[in-house]
């Protein structure tokens, strides 16, 4: 089962898993998708998921899998395309 992290605050989320990774989640997006044993019995994560900062979404496929420190960052943004052009 994987889990994704929601984040329902204004600001970056930097949440710590299990395994010692660190996600940061855009203020409003979603992490990518981690692994259940990510997140189980994970006592900080419980708390904010309690106090309604983050919302746990959890789905019956495979995680998919990310090489370490490739969590949301640049979610949600525009991508740069080099093209910005100063008008005179």
């Amino acid at each position: 089962m994987s889990v994704s992290l929601e984040n329902r605050t204004t600001k970056v989320a930097y949440v710590r898993l299990n395994s010692g990774t660190s996600l940061a989640v855009m203020p409003g997006s979603r992490s990518a998708a981690v692994h259940e044993s990510e997140v189980a019995g994970n006592v900080k994560l419980k708390r904010l998921e309690d106090q309604g900062l983050i919302l746990l979404h959890r789905s019956e496929g495979e995680a998919e899998q990310q090489p370490p420190g490739d969590s949301t960052r640049g979610e949600g943004r525009k991508a740069a395309t080099g093209t910005h052009r100063r008008s005179s």
